[in-house]
C-alpha cells in the first residue's frame, strides 16, 4: 500500500515539474518574438524574472528579447560598422 502511495506521489511531481517545463519554454518563445515588458505582461510575473529564465536558458547576453536578427546577421551588421570583436582598434 505504502509503494502505491509513493508511486502516485511520483506521478503528481513529475507532471507538475513537466507543466512548469513547458510554462517556461512557452514564456522563452514568447520572449523571442516580443520585448520583456510585455512577456512579463503576459505571464504576470516581473521583468527581472524574465531576464534570469533568459539567463538560465542560456540566451546570449548580446542578445536581448524581440530581436530576430541571427548571429550572422549581427556579426555582418558589425563587420559593416567596423566594430566586429575580433577586430582590433588602434
Amino acid at each position: 500500500m505504502r509503494s502505491q502511495k509513493n508511486q502516485r506521489r511520483e506521478k503528481l511531481l513529475q507532471e507538475k515539474y513537466s507543466d512548469e517545463a513547458a510554462f517556461r519554454q512557452r514564456m522563452m518563445e514568447y520572449a523571442q518574438r516580443h520585448n520583456v515588458t510585455a512577456t512579463a505582461n503576459r505571464y504576470h510575473c516581473s521583468r527581472k524574472t524574465v531576464y534570469k529564465m533568459e539567463e538560465a536558458m542560456g540566451r546570449d547576453e548580446g542578445e536581448s528579447a524581440g530581436s530576430v536578427a541571427s548571429a550572422e546577421e549581427n556579426a555582418s551588421n558589425s563587420q559593416r560598422r567596423g566594430t566586429a570583436k575580433d577586430e582590433k582598434t588602434p
